[in-house]
């Protein structure tokens, strides 16, 4: 079910992510998923994913210049290694665009991902912190799209 409104975040979003996806929202940002539940604490990395063809020109450029990894095919996203790319400024952290996959993911094309670290001792505000440092970098584009 599509988000219509910013309040039907509370029903999909976990609350770890629930302020930095309305955040995005109210910057026009689209947000395919977020997932920061006990099982993926649990695995070590809570992750958000953005639509990349849905982000202004200025977003793309930040998020070029900040991704640790750029996959241009689908045969390379199929072959890497889930966890060998990190930020060198903060090794808890990856950020990546993937390839076109023809409507793989729900048919978003290019998709933004952002990993980050966490366990059982992360509380839902260092997870949300976390994120915060590369959200935040991105501009309002409401008024553009």
């Amino acid at each position: 079910m599509p988000i219509v409104d910013r309040e039907d975040l509370k029903n999909y979003v976990e609350l770890p992510l629930l302020g930095i996806c309305e955040e995005l929202y109210d910057k026009g940002i689209v947000t395919v998923a977020s997932s920061a539940n006990k099982q993926d604490i649990d695995s070590g990395y809570c992750s958000l994913l953005i639509n990349f063809e849905s982000l202004s020109k200025e977003n793309k450029d930040i998020v070029q210049s900040i991704a640790t990894c750029i996959l241009t095919t689908p045969e390379e996203e199929e072959k890497k290694a889930y966890f060998s790319y990190f930020d060198e400024q903060n090794k808890s952290r990856q950020i990546w665009i993937t390839p076109d996959t023809k409507g793989g993911h729900g048919g978003y094309g290019r998709r933004l991902q952002i990993m980050i670290q966490a366990n059982s001792q992360s509380t839902a505000l260092e997870i949300q912190s976390s994120f915060k440092q590369v959200t935040d970098l991105f501009v309002d584009q409401s008024g553009i799209m």
